[in-house]
This record gives C-alpha cells, sequence and structure tokens, in this order.
C-alpha cells in the first residue's frame, strides 16, 4: 500500500503508517494499533479491496487518530518555538516528543511531560504545563541539538546526553521521525 504526500517540500511516503518503524506502533510506543485493523490489509471481508473495484483502485488512506491529532494540537507549536531557539528542525522535536512520550500518551497528558523527562533517569518528571516541560528541556538538552541538519545529527548528539541505556534508540527515533512526517501528511497538520 502506497500513500504518498509532501510535507513542506519533503516526499513522503505515508505508507510508513502500516508498519512505521518495525513495530513501533504495535506496543512499543504503547500506541496499539491505531486504526482498530491492520491498515496494509487491503481486501475487505468480502474479498475486494479496500478501495473497490476489484483492486485497481488505490485503497483510502488511513484516517488521523483522535490521539495523534491531540498529539499534534499541542507539540507542533512547541516544536516550531524549541526549533526557532534551537536552529533546528521541529519535526526532529516532535519525533523525540512522540517517541519519549507515546505520542502524549495518558501518563504524559497528566503530568505534562513531552518528552520523558525525569529526575536522572529516575521517577518522571512531573511539570506544570506543556510550556513548563518544553522550557526545561530546552534549559537541559537544547544545547546539544543546535543547528542540527539531519535527523540523525539530532539523533547522535542528543543520545548520550538523553538516553543511554537503549543502543537503538538513536535508530528508532529516526523511524519515529519518518512516521511523523507522514501523519502530519495524514492529519492535514
Amino acid at each position: 500500500m502506497l500513500f504518498r504526500s509532501t510535507l513542506n517540500g519533503i516526499q513522503v511516503d505515508c505508507s510508513m503508517v502500516c508498519n512505521p518503524t518495525d513495530g513501533i506502533m504495535d506496543g512499543f510506543l504503547g500506541v496499539g494499533d491505531p486504526f482498530g485493523q491492520n491498515p496494509c490489509d487491503a481486501s475487505n471481508s468480502d474479498g475486494s479491496t479496500a478501495g473497490g473495484g476489484g483492486g485497481d483502485e488505490p485503497p483510502d488512506p488511513p484516517a488521523c487518530p483522535g490521539y495523534i491529532r491531540n498529539f499534534f494540537n499541542v507539540a507542533i507549536p512547541i516544536a516550531n518555538q524549541l526549533a526557532s531557539t534551537w536552529s533546528t528542525d521541529p519535526h526532529y522535536i516532535l519525533a523525540l516528543s512522540a517517541y519519549e512520550s507515546g505520542w502524549l500518551g495518558t501518563h504524559a497528558q497528566s503530568i505534562h511531560n513531552l518528552f520523558g523527562l525525569t529526575n536522572k533517569g529516575g521517577n518522571d518528571l512531573h511539570l506544570s504545563s506543556y510550556q513548563a516541560s518544553a522550557d526545561f528541556w530546552s534549559k537541559n538538552d537544547g544545547k546539544y541539538i543546535e543547528g542540527d541538519a539531519s535527523i540523525a545529527a539530532f539523533s547522535q548528539d542528543i543520545q548520550p546526553h538523553y538516553n543511554t541505556a537503549n543502543p537503538d534508540w538513536t535508530q528508532t527515533l529516526v523511524s519515529v521521525f519518518t512516521s511523523v512526517l507522514s501523519w502530519r501528511v495524514i492529519c492535514g497538520q
């Protein structure tokens, strides 16, 4: 299944949402199956394809789930602000936030923690607002990603100061970045 679109001049393969990060959408971020079915399975119960017409028409693209829309509504203005401060791409910051907050899952919402911030690797920080979360992250971690011009540089620069326990963290962040681009197109954000 291939859905292509353009976001800020970047050609995006929206089919990444079917398996955007080699399984991350299936539980790693705690988000489960956002579609209620496998969006990569284009067949309906009657054997026809999701696009209809016996397979000649492309299937309909997936809809934007509410939790993804909520994440973007909260995180995009903050990511734009932080990206401007640190001269980097807001999509990198969105990817970090999506990864570390589980797309702003229930727990992250309850503690206003957009970035999975902890007390020196211990308990999660409880912040008074999403802006407080952004301010804390900017003060403590922003300097490490200043001027980064690629998601690979961003993830490598912040990883030693942010997450040292997971050896796959940088590659996973790069994969989540691809998902962020795809979801932005699907969600019209």
